[in-house]
């Protein structure tokens, strides 16, 4: 699937997933893809299969890749974002670390602990994105949730920011994510 054949379609995998790009026909690559797969005896998931463009984009390994205008270049690049299910997931795992449930087992600095090794593994996966509105976004949400649990344990009734709840959790070591995105620049 390279330029021998005059496809200009490169074949990026990872494991049992794969992407196609190509600025040709698509179907003749998918074809040709579909082609090698029932050779070695394998299947394409018919569900998780879509053609789509660069400027819909499309999700691979926790990534949203999507092609659109810049203003700062004046011409058009790719922008990555963690996907909408991998923010859905951090959230999720935030949620299940600190329940109230679990608030008479579990002290605030053992919560803010796990909560900052899951903020740690997200940072260093997704610090090379344009996803600095995401990251403010979840640190807004997670100083929000463990601001909650402290207030459950402390029995304050509301979180409120004028009793200093999030300067008491950032006491506690809550790592923060705004800020932390990390730009490559190019010589």
């Amino acid at each position: 699937m390279d330029d021998r054949y005059g496809q200009n379609a490169h074949l990026i995998r990872y494991s049992d997933d794969a992407v196609i790009l190509t600025d040709r026909d698509p179907e003749y690559a998918m074809n040709i893809l579909k082609r090698i797969i029932s050779i070695l005896d394998l299947e394409l998931n018919t569900e998780k299969t879509r053609i789509t463009t660069a400027h819909e984009g499309f999700d691979f390994l926790g990534f949203h890749f999507m092609r659109k205008w810049s203003d700062y270049r004046k011409k058009e690049v790719t922008y990555v974002y963690p996907s909408d299910k991998a923010v859905r997931k951090f959230r999720e795992k935030i949620k299940d670390t600190i329940p109230k449930q679990l608030s008479h087992q579990k002290p605030m600095t053992i919560a803010v602990k796990q909560v900052n090794a899951i903020i740690r593994g997200w940072y260093n996966y997704y610090k090379h994105t344009n996803a600095a509105h995401i990251f403010n976004k979840l640190q807004r949400f997670v100083q929000w949730k463990v601001a909650k649990y402290h207030c459950f344990i402390h029995k304050i009734p509301r979180v409120s920011s004028r009793e200093g709840i999030y300067d008491k959790i950032r006491d506690y070591g809550l790592i923060s994510l705004s800020g932390k995105i990390e730009y490559f620049r190019v010589a």
